[in-house]
């Protein structure tokens, strides 16, 4: 997508001999991007990856409704979309900003999105999980950042999911680890045995 912008092409030259005004593609294949992003069923990884092309031909446009999103702190009767909901979540990974508090049930009502923001644990103090339909990936990604060196999660509250004692184990792997730094972790209504 980077070659198609006018400072990509100057660079190229020497090996593009003919170049023209592509203003008008770009803003073509801008507009299809963001169809694509709002298909069913469409991977993590392709979503972000078009993400990626948005950012190469200088459309910060997802990135802007999203930061006014987290800014804001009433979204009355809003859900984001899957694809938004994968794209926040790489943004606040690839942020350096360690977040007070996370509730994915802030930005969606769908368990299968919530799932999707699961990763942001990593870059938040107190995470809010409860009700949010985990299985066991998420609990492995959850673990997965207990772990973590730079892990900033002091509270954790995964009550009212359907952990059992397997998801819990994955959840006691992390918590066994020396960079853990957690110091509330709430199971109640986990379906766990004695």
């Amino acid at each position: 997508m980077g070659i198609s912008l006018k400072s990509s092409q100057n660079l190229l030259k020497g090996l593009i001999p003919h170049t023209e005004d592509t203003t008008e593609s770009i803003t073509k294949i801008t507009e299809y991007i963001k169809q694509e992003q709002n298909r069913y069923n469409i991977p993590d990884e392709a979503l972000v990856n078009l993400f990626y092309c948005l950012l190469e031909l200088k459309d910060n446009s997802l990135n802007e409704e999203i930061q006014s999103y987290l800014s804001s702190d009433i979204h009355p009767g809003r859900d984001l979309s899957s694809s938004m909901c994968t794209v926040l979540t790489y943004i606040l990974l690839m942020s350096e900003k360690v977040l007070d508090e996370f509730n994915p049930k802030r930005f969606t009502s769908k368990q299968a999105d919530n799932r999707r923001l699961i990763p942001a644990v990593r870059c938040c103090k107190k995470a809010l999980f409860d009700s949010c339909g985990f299985d066991e990936t998420c609990c492995e990604t959850v673990s997965s950042a207990l772990q973590s060196s730079n892990s900033h999660l002091k509270e954790l509250v995964m009550s009212s999911n359907h952990l059992k004692d397997s998801g819990v184990k994955l959840i006691y792997g992390g918590l066994k680890s020396p960079h853990c730094q957690l110091n509330i972790l709430r199971l109640s209504g986990c379906h766990l045995t004695a």
